[in-house]
């Protein structure tokens, strides 16, 4: 399956939550964007618009989980084919550790943590400021090209694929959000699953 562009994505996540009129003017731009720092751009003021005009957290997590890419749909069949067969979200866990996305997971009663490896590692060790620090950690392009800040919004695009993956592993619904990112000031990006 080939993804939409990110701003139709974000376009088709925010029906049912908001009227034509202002999810035009959420995603207004994003149809003209050619160059990657436009682009980082348009996310950050896209975000600001968002986190005005849709102040319910819960909200924002659905619309912007709904944003992810499909990448990992279709990638989790032998993590499926474990749960199916054992019962067992810790046998996953073991399995899922071969993902070079993030670190090991660990599990905390019902809730999974995963922490994600920086996508630039030796620049990450080297970076000294925020700026670098997000530059050399963050795996999205927009993030990266960004020389303001995003909002944390942004995360739950990325916490959407985690959800996605755990939900085709556990064919039922979890609740994702992030307890660390690097967007807010943190050392890591670390989402929370819970079962």
């Amino acid at each position: 399956m080939t993804d939409l562009p990110w701003p139709q994505r974000l376009k088709n996540a925010l029906q049912g939550h908001l009227d034509e009129a202002l999810i035009e003017r959420i995603v207004e731009g994003g149809e003209e964007l050619e160059s990657l720092e436009a682009k980082a751009q348009w996310t950050k003021d896209t975000m600001e618009r968002l986190d005005a005009l849709v102040p319910d957290e819960a909200a924002r997590i659905d619309i912007m989980g709904k944003c992810s890419c499909s990448c990992a749909i279709g990638a989790t069949v032998e993590l499926k084919a474990i749960y199916e067969k054992t019962g067992d979200i810790d046998a996953v866990l073991e399995a899922s550790y071969r993902n070079p996305f993030y670190n090991k997971p660990r599990r905390e009663g019902n809730t999974v943590y995963i922490t994600k490896v920086p996508a630039h590692p030796d620049e990450f060790a080297a970076a000294k400021t925020a700026q670098e620090r997000r530059r050399a950690f963050c795996h999205c392009e927009y993030v990266r090209a960004a020389t303001d800040e995003i909002s944390q919004t942004f995360c739950y695009c990325g916490a959407g694929w985690f959800k996605n993956i755990f939900e085709e592993i556990l064919g039922r619904s979890v609740k994702v959000k992030f307890s660390k990112s690097i967007l807010k000031g943190d050392d890591v990006c670390e989402v929370a699953i819970e079962l």
